[in-house]
């Protein structure tokens, strides 16, 4: 028996697997596709490989696959989302024009490191990821790509267009009462 094609056990398995992930209720709807390149890759791989050994279905090595990749998805957003909070607890306080002395100037700070914070939270997931991965964190591209298993380029993409955001967003914001 030959091994199928690539697009044979993409067109087969892709909408169980996408069965498979709306029925978790942990993972989020715009991460099912990664999930589903990565579960067929993986796949892919195992058969070319050998690691597939035929002693099971195709379809229950599949979703056998699919768990083991769902399980990592998970285990990784929940440690980059404990990195995400370290590194908002560790923001740097905002310096304000003529230094923080005065009551009023701290309460504004404070305003302002909310503003900013509410602004991470308004970033897709990958965005945010990468920013406070690149900026509180301090990892080099190459690592952010490694952790997110995205090749570097599509990093300093996601990083360029993560902070327009930033600035257009702050932009819309009226943040002169706060002389920065």
């Amino acid at each position: 028996m030959k091994n199928p094609s690539e697009d044979e056990i993409y067109k087969k398995f892709a909408p169980k697997i996408r069965m498979i992930l709306s029925r978790n209720s942990g993972v989020r709807k715009e991460d099912y596709e990664d999930i589903v390149d990565e579960t067929i890759k993986r796949t892919i791989e195992a058969i070319r490989n050998g690691t597939f050994r035929k002693e099971s279905k195709l379809g229950t090595f599949v979703y056998s696959v699919c768990k083991n990749v769902i399980y990592s998805y998970l285990h990784e957003r929940e440690r980059d989302e404990k990195i995400i909070e370290k590194a908002k607890l560790r923001m740097p306080s905002v310096t304000l024009a003529g230094g923080a002395s005065d009551p009023i100037e701290r309460i504004h700070s404070n305003e302002l490191k909310e503003i900013l914070d509410g602004y991470l939270d308004e970033l897709k997931d990958v965005e945010r990821k990468v920013i406070v991965l690149f900026y509180y964190s301090q990892l080099e591209i190459e690592e952010i790509a490694e952790r997110l298993h995205i090749d570097n380029q599509k990093v300093y993409n996601i990083k360029f267009y993560a902070l327009k955001k930033l600035r257009k967003m702050i932009g819309k914001k009226n943040l002169s009462e706060f002389q920065i």
